[in-house]
């Protein structure tokens, strides 16, 4: 499998393009927002609720996780399995892993490997993102491995061809993550006019408590 994801293969100056180019960090949230919910994808979404409800509903039974975010995520990442890019991901890897000199890509490089050499999918099939991310779902190779499911029963969780296969391993992902049924994703609140903003990444986990310490104001719930 090595030899055969490898031959011939040379850095992909798109990739190398589309890494300094991450219009995540380009793009303030307003922006990025408006660029990615919008009418039509919202629109759609329901459209595909309606069609896929019986799966749903099963899904959210066997996991225990709203259908609400499994759409959001099937959307916002593939608009619902409707591009998932067109990138060889071991090629998309390998050269993020030479250009940024990074262990990380190259063990996923690997695990994209373990999927054609365990059979699940052969190698012209691992396709995806600029960044290594497949199918409907955009996994890592190494999450597609711990966490993709075989909703359909054969074995193989096909998350890029197979709807069900997708939304129930978006569920599983989730579940694996701690999601806790009836809790919010998160809750406005109002900041000083001084705060440090830098604060504010995801990389900053303080209490509650200290939280309020810098001036932050839970607003009242309804």
């Amino acid at each position: 499998i090595a030899n055969a994801a490898l031959a011939g293969m040379t850095p992909n100056v798109e990739v190398i393009h589309a890494d300094q180019h991450q219009p995540e960090f380009t793009l303030t949230w307003a922006q990025y927002s408006a660029r990615v919910v919008t009418p039509a994808r919202v629109a759609k979404g329901q459209t595909k609720l309606a069609a896929a409800r019986n799966i749903l509903a099963s899904i959210v039974a066997q996991y225990g996780v709203s259908a609400e975010p499994i759409l959001g995520i099937w959307g916002i990442e593939t608009n619902y399995g409707g591009f998932q890019g067109d990138f060889q991901v071991i090629n998309a890897l390998a050269t993020l892993a030479y250009f940024r000199t990074s262990t990380y890509f190259a063990n996923e490089a690997i695990a994209a490997m373990r999927i054609a050499a365990r059979g699940y999918a052969p190698l012209p099939q691992l396709t995806g993102s600029w960044a290594g991310a497949m199918g409907q779902p955009q996994f890592m190779p190494s999450v597609y491995l711990s966490t993709a499911v075989s909703f359909t029963g054969n074995g193989r969780p096909d998350i890029w061809n197979s709807d069900a296969d997708a939304l129930a391993s978006i569920a599983n992902y989730l579940r694996k993550a701690g999601w806790v049924p009836g809790l919010p994703s998160s809750e406005p609140v109002l900041i000083p006019a001084n705060f440090n903003t830098f604060l504010a990444g995801r990389d900053h986990r303080y209490t509650l408590a200290r939280w309020e310490a810098l001036g932050v104001r839970r607003l009242a719930r309804a």
